[in-house]
């Protein structure tokens, strides 16, 4: 005879019940998942990075930074500097002038 009581199937684990009688599977599975998406969405972005704000991108996200205060204030200072590049470029700037119908063009 087993000292064993027979296993009793009642359906699906809940996650907080894997959770809580897994704690190993269950944090294994969320690091397993998290990876998958990382890889997934740099897989999705362009390659190479076209510029300083795409590469800050990617690695925040291949090193699975966090979303910090810090991390939001350097992508919005390379953001900046994208934006001060481009408005700087007499396409943009025509551009702009032809959607606002003023510049040489009116």
């Amino acid at each position: 005879m087993s000292d064993k009581s027979p296993t009793v199937n009642r359906g699906p684990l809940t996650l907080a019940e894997l959770k809580q009688s897994y704690p190993g599977l269950y944090a294994e599975c969320v690091a397993q998942g998290t990876q998958q998406e990382r890889e997934r969405i740099l897989a999705r972005l362009p390659a190479p990075s076209r510029n300083a704000r795409e590469q800050f991108a990617r690695e925040c996200i291949r090193n699975g930074a966090p979303m910090t205060d810090t991390a939001k204030a350097n992508y919005l200072a390379l953001t900046m500097e994208e934006a001060r590049k481009d408005n700087a470029s007499a396409e943009v700037v025509a551009a702009i002038e032809k959607r606002l119908g003023v510049g040489d063009g009116y």
